[in-house]
């Protein structure tokens, strides 16, 4: 670029002035530098906004699939349900069938909680234990 033609808009001390590179002093300079500074900052937060209503956005219709992932899951389950509910109640009769078919689903969801909470159980913070007697010390006072 050339230094002749270049061409800067600043408010000088004189008024509202174009004045060319070798008259800028090094307040209006100062100025200018914050005035960048501040410009930069209102894009980053224009560029983090943006991002995060489309991170936002995504994560909602994620959820939204895998919801109804989950509600066809479950629908299977009652098929299956009511499929053993069939095939059970030649052999042993409506009553016991019923009584069968609720019987496999509760300990199939039995053996699935204490599944979870397995992973629970491994959810620890060995650090904080030293904390939570201190605290527990403290309130026994």
């Amino acid at each position: 670029m050339n230094d002749e033609k270049l061409d800067i808009d600043i408010e000088t001390e004189r008024g509202n002035e174009k004045a060319s590179p070798e008259e800028v002093s090094v307040k209006d300079q100062i100025y200018l530098l914050i005035a960048a500074i501040k410009e930069s900052v209102w894009q980053e937060i224009y560029y983090f906004k943006a991002r995060t209503d489309y991170s936002i956005a995504i994560i909602i219709r994620a959820f939204t699939v895998f919801f109804i992932a989950l509600l066809f899951i479950m629908v299977a389950f009652m098929s299956l349900g009511v499929g053993i509910l069939f095939i059970l109640k030649p052999m042993v009769g409506i009553i016991m069938a019923t009584i069968l078919t609720v019987a496999i689903f509760l300990s199939l969801s039995l053996a699935m909680a204490l599944w979870g909470r397995s992973y629970l159980k491994k959810l620890a913070f060995p650090e904080l234990a030293e904390h939570e007697k201190l605290i527990e010390d403290v309130e026994d006072e």
